[in-house]
């Protein structure tokens, strides 16, 4: 089994770590409470990282012809990597919502 940075290993392996300390300090209860708004908070820290690595590591790339194996191919294929890899969890959520544009927005796209 792979994990990825931001793949749903990680992701789910946190989830499950928040998850079994909640149940242990404040039990079954609480923990039913918790587990949709610590998944939405997961899936926001998910994407607010992937928004910042995009912002870190390549700014804002221009449209055109990069050659292969240069430093802004590699950015544009590093971005593309982490948008990959995060995209399962945020597309299901964010899908058919006016979330979605708005996380494409903070990635540097224009819309509309």
């Amino acid at each position: 089994v792979t994990a990825n940075f931001l793949g749903h290993t990680v992701q789910d392996c946190l989830f499950f770590a928040l998850a079994a300390s909640c149940y242990l300090a404040y039990g079954r209860e609480t923990l039913f409470v918790t587990l949709p708004l610590l998944r939405a908070a997961l899936l926001a820290l998910q994407a607010a990282v992937c928004i910042g690595l995009k912002w870190a590591v390549a700014g804002r790339l221009r449209p055109g012809r990069y050659p292969l194996w240069s430093e802004e191919y590699f950015r544009w294929w590093f971005v593309r990597q982490v948008l990959h890899a995060t995209r399962g969890g945020l597309s299901d959520l964010l899908g058919g919502t006016a979330l979605l544009p708005a996380f494409y927005r903070a990635l540097g796209a224009r819309i509309g």
